[in-house]
């Protein structure tokens, strides 16, 4: 996969190309699911290839590591990974308080927003007392 992303550079298939490193990096087994470490890495892999790096990248991907005992998630489903684009230009674009639970995202997405929330709400209290 690695060699396929550093020569990889044609931005029409951009999608399929995505889908594809999804089924390519699947493990026998595994039926539709990426070992979270894995999908961390492709991610990481995958967006170091595009000229704007998504601005939640960061966040998300330390959101899924600091999971270290696998309370979230063990693996990345399908959908998690097929919807991340389209959750990335949502959060872009509407911003993470547009967010609703009750749509139809995958229930990660939902634990991330929450988490990000939270973390943000800390970092803001924190500055207030810090001044």
């Amino acid at each position: 996969v690695r060699t396929a992303l550093m020569n990889y550079n044609v931005l029409p298939y951009e999608k399929e190309f995505y889908i594809w490193i999804y089924y390519f990096s699947l493990i026998d087994g595994q039926q539709h699911r990426l070992i979270k470490q894995h999908a961390i890495s492709l991610w990481r892999l995958f967006y170091s290839k595009n000229i704007e790096k998504p601005k939640i990248l960061d966040s998300w991907l330390n959101y899924l590591e600091d999971d270290i005992n696998n309370e979230i998630s063990k693996t990345i489903t399908y959908d998690t990974w097929r919807i991340f684009p389209q959750f990335v230009e949502f959060i872009q674009l509407n911003g993470y308080q547009s967010y609703d639970d009750n749509e139809a995202w995958p229930c990660l997405f939902d634990s991330f927003v929450e988490y990000y929330q939270k973390n943000n709400l800390i970092i803001y209290i924190i500055n207030i007392f810090l001044k």
